[in-house]
């Protein structure tokens, strides 16, 4: 486990949803809500202290937050996107840095950006390229972000990009996949599920005959069976 003692969370949650047509921090990824997968994890971990932020009550995330004993802020400027969590939630911290993760992103583990701690210096963000979400924030951000939400300025790399910031390159991209669609969230449900089985399950599919499906399937078998990995197929077909 990373000390993150010195550190504050802010799990930005601000709850819109529109692409979802529901409030996707509820939806159910394996065995709890999208939300409770980042709360069950960054309750593991030694943070200073845990801001939920999010854009308006809403019963069932309030229940969540004193589930797992967080704290609960509110935007106070609203349809400013993440930016309006982020500025309320570095307002709130007693810590001088803040990590600021997205509550969409199933498979997240914060291991994977403890290493960024080590850049803390000289600069007011540290993030992994394109990441913005899954990165650590001076407190004195706060400040540049009223500022950029009151001059209607609602694009948060664009506003990293005006001040001291750090860059770098990560691989780990699986990592920080974000669930924004229903197709996303498909494929969220079924690696969650693969989680709890025994022998991993991938399916492919294709509305109609003749889109290459088995042709993609028997030229990643001999990259599956490289990495070590034994590999059975089955072939669902219409023919007799």
């Amino acid at each position: 486990m990373s000390d993150f003692s010195k550190v504050s969370l802010l799990i930005i949650a601000g709850g819109k949803s529109s692409r979802m047509h529901e409030d996707k921090r509820l939806i159910e990824i394996g065995k709890n809500g999208l939300l409770e997968r980042i709360l069950i994890k960054a309750t593991k971990e030694n943070f200073a202290e845990i801001f939920l932020c999010v854009e308006d009550f809403v019963l069932d995330v309030e229940i969540l937050a004193m589930k797992y004993d967080v704290n609960m802020v509110f935007d106070k400027i609203h349809n400013a996107g993440p930016m309006s969590g982020l500025y309320e939630g570095l307002s709130n911290i007693s810590t001088e840095w803040a990590l600021a993760v997205s509550c969409d992103m199933p498979f997240f583990e914060f291991e994977t950006v403890a290493p960024l701690m080590k850049e803390l210096s000289e600069v007011k963000v540290v993030m992994y390229e394109h990441q913005p979400l899954a990165a650590f924030y001076h407190k004195s951000m706060a400040e540049e972000f009223s500022r950029s939400i009151a001059n209607g300025q609602r694009k948060l790399q664009l506003t990293i990009n005006q001040l001291p910031h750090k860059i770098i390159k990560n691989v780990k991209n699986e990592e920080f996949f974000n669930v924004n669609t229903k197709a996303d969230l498909k494929l969220a449900r079924g690696r969650a599920a693969n989680e709890s089985r025994r022998v991993p399950v991938v399916s492919i599919i294709a509305p109609e005959s003749g889109t290459g499906k088995t042709t993609f399937i028997t030229s990643i078998l001999p990259r599956l069976i490289e990495s070590g990995l034994k590999v059975g197929v089955i072939k669902s077909t219409h023919h007799e």
